[in-house]
């Protein structure tokens, strides 16, 4: 069996070592990186006005990274209202945020809101924050995102009648050097062995398949998938996929849903 690890470089490398010390044959293989976007008029106008948001929801640590720099540049981070909720998806994120505002300004960091539970540190266990639950007509919350991110929890809260205003800060892109790698890889690969993939997003799926689009691969490879809501689109993308659903990326939980294919 060989196990293709998709995730983006910094965060693939300890799955991919953990991995390989359990004895799985792990290709790197990442199939987003992340690039800054410009913001739009709207975008940058709704930032500027930040004090208007009783909850700032933080994605991602690339959020953090291009949302603080851009609004340090439009605002005083010591004139922020206190009445601002900052809530991140999880504790990385959280941690993330804390050391950055600390490089921009001497205030010490507003507090910040997130999922204990790891298994939780996503859209359902944003949406099943207090504070997000709280939320109704009338109320503004901003998300600091890559482009297409959390439309989960933009829908379900816009549903419920509260003015979500989104902020694409970065976009995902197939890094070209893995199109190149790959087409390595395939002319050296064993075809009777097993092929694993990691399927973390959306974006990383329609990745592959432009990857993989002349070859036959995408069909006959199995796939761990992070959620069911990503495997839904990829089956109706594209039908009869051996798929296995995992409810996180911890290096445990994936190489335990592998043994099922060795």
């Amino acid at each position: 069996m060989q196990f293709i690890n998709t995730r983006p470089d910094q965060r693939a490398k300890p799955l991919s070592l953990f991995l390989r010390q359990h004895g799985v044959k792990v290709i790197d293989l990442p199939l987003l990186t992340l690039v800054e976007k410009p913001m739009t008029v709207a975008e940058q106008a709704g930032l500027q006005s930040i004090d208007r948001y009783q909850v700032v929801v933080l994605v991602s640590e690339a959020a953090v990274k291009y949302g603080l720099a851009r609004l340090a540049t439009l605002v005083k981070l010591t004139e922020l209202s206190k009445k601002i909720t900052w809530v991140a998806v999880g504790d990385k994120t959280a941690n993330y945020f804390n050391q950055t505002w600390q490089q921009l300004t001497e205030l010490p960091p507003p507090t910040i809101i997130f999922p204990d539970e790891k298994r939780a540190q996503n859209n359902e266990g944003l949406l099943n924050l207090p504070v997000i639950q709280s939320l109704g007509k009338g109320d503004y919350l901003q998300v600091w995102r890559g482009i297409g991110g959390r439309e989960l929890l933009a829908d379900t809260l816009a549903a419920k009648g509260v003015q979500v205003h989104l902020l694409n800060l970065y976009q995902r892109v197939l890094p070209s050097a893995t199109t190149q790698a790959f087409a390595v890889w395939q002319q050296t690969q064993s075809h009777n062995q097993p092929i694993v993939v990691l399927i973390s997003s959306l974006t990383a799926w329609q990745n592959w398949q432009q990857l993989t689009a002349n070859t036959q691969m995408a069909a006959s490879c199995y796939y761990l998938v992070l959620q069911s809501r990503i495997a839904e689109q990829m089956l109706l993308q594209q039908a009869n996929l051996n798929i296995t659903i995992i409810p996180d990326l911890m290096p445990a939980t994936i190489l335990q849903a592998l043994t099922t294919h060795q």
